[in-house]
Parts: C-alpha cells; structure tokens; sequence
C-alpha cells in the first residue's frame, strides 16, 4: 500500500494521452454547448475510457504481470487510475461551466 502512487502514476503514464483526449473533447463539447450538454459530455468520458481498457488490453498485456506482482489486479489499477482521471476531469470542468457562463450571461 506504501507504493501504490508510484504503481498508479507508472499504470496510468501509458494511457494518459488517449485519457487527455478525450477530457479534451468532453471539455470542449461543455464550453461550447453548456451545462445541458453534461450527460454526453461524461458519455464521451465512459468512451474513453473503454477505449483505454482496449488499448491496454491489445497493446500491453505483459505489464499486468508487474501489478500483479505487487499485490494490485487490473481492476484495482484501473479503478484508481480512472479515478484519478475523473478527478482531473472534474478539476477541469469547473473553470471550463465558469467560462461558459461568464461568456453567456456577462453584459458588457
């Protein structure tokens, strides 16, 4: 448990690129239609991270071993990395409502 950060930043740097795509996107369909548009915005967020699950179960299947190794499953990882990734996502969202807004009900 001491060393699980380290595991989840090691599992997580192979597919924080396709994870940033796709809050990008989620982000960008937020600023550009609203709040009302959150429940396809958390779908392409879901998508994601289904393709994410593909991605690492087709390319890189060997590194399981090393999670397993130190006491973590795949599930485990991927329920910390995803929640890692929320979170981020969440973090980022906020200012993204808050543009929005500011953009739509300022008058100047």
């Amino acid at each position: 448990m001491k060393h699980l950060k380290a595991l989840v930043l090691h599992f997580y740097k192979h597919i924080i690129f396709l994870n940033l795509l796709f809050t990008l996107g989620s982000l960008y369909q937020c600023a550009v239609f609203g709040a009302a548009s959150l429940p396809i915005a958390i779908g392409i967020k879901l998508f994601g991270y289904f393709v994410t699950v593909s991605y690492q179960y087709f390319f890189e299947p060997k590194s399981y071993f090393y999670f397993r190794n130190a006491g973590y499953s795949a599930r485990q990882m991927y329920t910390y990395t995803f929640a890692l990734d929320f979170l981020i996502y969440i973090v980022l969202s906020i200012p993204s409502h808050l543009i929005h807004y500011a953009i739509t009900n300022v008058k100047g």
